[in-house]
C-alpha cells in the first residue's frame, strides 16, 4: 500500500508527466496497481483514446502478452471494480479478432477457429489453449 507521499518518491512510472501526476496525487494509500489503473483512466476519458501496440506478433509469448494488454483497457474503462486481474477478464471475440489480424498470416485462420463463439472464457483459458 503506498499513500501520495511514497508514490512521488518513486518518481515517473508511465513516462506520461499527466499519469504520473495523477498516481501521486491520490491521499489514500492503495497498491501501486489500484493507481495505475485509477490515473489510466483519469487520463484518457475512453478506451478509443488509448492508444495501444499494433505491430505484428510473431511468438506466443507476444500473442499473450497483447491479449493481457487488451485485458488491462477493459479493466481500466470497465464498471466492475472487483476484476483487477488481467488473466480473469473475459476474452472477446472483438480481443481475439484484433489478435487474428496482427498475427502472421498462417496463424491467422487457427486462431480465428479456436475463439468462434460466445462462451465467457477468461484470458488465461485463452492463454492456456495457445
Amino acid at each position: 500500500m503506498l499513500d501520495g507521499t511514497e508514490a512521488r518518491h518513486l518518481g515517473s512510472l508511465s513516462h506520461d508527466p499527466v499519469i504520473d501526476q495523477e498516481m501521486m496525487r491520490e491521499a489514500s494509500p492503495c497498491s501501486l496497481w489500484e493507481r495505475v489503473l485509477g490515473s489510466v483512466a483519469q487520463r484518457y476519458l475512453c478506451a478509443d483514446d488509448l492508444c495501444m501496440q499494433q505491430t505484428q506478433w510473431k511468438t506466443i509469448e507476444q500473442v499473450i502478452q497483447r491479449l493481457r494488454e487488451m485485458a488491462v483497457v477493459e479493466i481500466v474503462f470497465s464498471d466492475d471494480i472487483n476484476t483487477r486481474n488481467p488473466d480473469l477478464v473475459p476474452c472477446t471475440p472483438v480481443m481475439w479478432r484484433k489478435l487474428a489480424r496482427l498475427g502472421p498470416q498462417e496463424y491467422s485462420s487457427a486462431l480465428a477457429i479456436m475463439k468462434r463463439d460466445e462462451t465467457e472464457e477468461t484470458v488465461l483459458d485463452m492463454a492456456k489453449k495457445l
